[in-house]
């Protein structure tokens, strides 16, 4: 199977990456879908490896289509976002920056 880029799975999954330094640092991002794209919205105002954790949190988001999580779930959503994150950071802590 080939190895595929991060700008290639990016382009396939209609993602577009997004960094704000105007957001509060109580929003490490977020991401929405317009109907044609995803936005991943970084505050860049946090560290790289900070940001990394969140691109993959969103990615998540996506990948799992958490968009239509009914409100009464969304904990749920968020906790399988969070222990996912956790999981690729370790498999890949290597390659991520730290």
């Amino acid at each position: 199977m080939d190895e595929i880029g991060f700008e290639d799975f990016c382009a396939q999954h209609d993602i577009l990456i997004h960094f704000n330094d105007q957001l509060s640092t109580r929003i490490r991002g977020f991401c929405y879908y317009d109907g044609a794209y995803y936005h991943v919205i970084i505050n860049s105002r946090f560290t790289i490896y900070q940001q990394q954790k969140t691109f993959f949190h969103e990615v998540i988001h996506i990948m799992e289509n958490h968009f239509s999580c009914d409100p009464d779930h969304q904990d749920q959503c968020e906790q399988q976002a969070k222990e996912l994150v956790k999981e690729i950071m370790e498999q890949f802590s290597d390659v991520i920056t730290g």
